[in-house]
């Protein structure tokens, strides 16, 4: 049986090379041989045998017999299986653990030359929001704020129904992993109940830093990662749940100010619990029901006056 591709560029991953590979192959065939054999079928320069055997047994696949001459033997699969893992993890544990090291030289490299002029890119189309724009929620360090439309939860829900690809979820992981502090704030404009409360009642894993909030507005959505990364989505002017493309920017000034805008509305804002349980004025069940339209007004205006468009 013949090794595709996708079997040799596994070996690969590890650091071998061409003349490993074939080395380890061809010894494969034979259980145990000597450099002549081994040389012989797979093609690897007499020069460069022992160093190739030596390598294999530096990733636990071989085994060597240090005679006259030197014998080689294949390490059973299952436990080559094992020493490959174990040498994966140990060199992602090594890579880990220089991050920080290699993270600071490269800030005394940038030192104050970083561009502060603003920078922005467009994606076009709702799949391309998602999973070039809004993943860069997933990739935060310290806190993110998200104003969120009833566009943006169709979009999250069709993204995850037709792809399988759940934005929340990453959003979750990375979140808890890092203890990032995200506040969800959802507009719920009048007749948006249809589409937005049931995905308000869906059960949410628990995450820590995570705050979800509501108000009746209709206002723009946008997400702010880190002070710095400002996200916009682009909606159909004329058709209803329909996001034609993507605006990134990364402005600090801008994101300051809207985050600005954000903490003012989100202080007019109601918990989703409280909303659910029809305990507070915005509740489709509460008090505030009666004078909705007289309360969106008001909210709308006072976001036209606080939050940037």
């Amino acid at each position: 049986m013949q090794m595709g591709a996708m079997d040799v560029s596994l070996l690969e991953d590890i650091g071998l090379g061409s003349y490993e590979i074939n080395a380890y192959l061809a010894l494969l065939s034979q259980g145990t041989a000597a450099a002549n054999d081994i040389c012989a079928r797979s093609g690897v320069p007499s020069s460069k045998i022992y160093a190739a055997m030596e390598r294999l047994q530096d990733c636990g696949l071989v085994q060597i017999q240090r005679t006259r001459p030197k014998l080689f033997l294949a390490t059973p699969l299952h436990e080559a299986m094992d020493r490959i893992l174990e040498f994966k993890r140990s060199e992602q544990h090594r890579f880990e653990a220089a991050l920080p090291e290699l993270e600071k030289r490269l800030q005394q490299v940038m030192g104050e030359s970083r561009s502060r002029a603003a920078f922005a890119s467009v994606e076009l189309g709702e799949e391309n929001h998602i999973k070039r724009h809004v993943v860069h929620l997933a990739r935060s360090e310290r806190a993110t704020a998200s104003l969120l439309s009833p566009t943006c939860v169709e979009i999250i829900q069709r993204m995850k129904l037709r792809q399988r690809f759940d934005i929340r979820k990453i959003i979750d992981r990375h979140d808890e992993a890092r203890n990032i502090h995200h506040r969800y704030l959802f507009s719920l404009p009048p007749g948006a109940e249809v589409a937005l409360l049931p995905f308000l009642q869906q059960p949410a894993a628990p995450v820590p830093g995570r705050e979800t909030r509501v108000i009746r507005s209709r206002l723009t959505p946008f997400h702010v990662v880190d002070d710095e990364v400002i996200i916009l989505g682009i909606d159909h002017p004329l058709a209803r749940g329909v996001r034609v493309a993507s605006l990134l920017i990364r402005d600090r000034t801008f994101a300051g100010d809207l985050l600005e805008g954000f903490d003012v509305v989100w202080e007019k804002s109601v918990p989703v619990g409280d909303l659910l349980a029809g305990s507070g004025p915005e509740s489709p069940k509460g008090k505030g029901q009666v004078a909705l339209e007289e309360r969106t007004v008001d909210q709308d205006q006072g976001a036209e006056d606080s939050t940037p468009a």
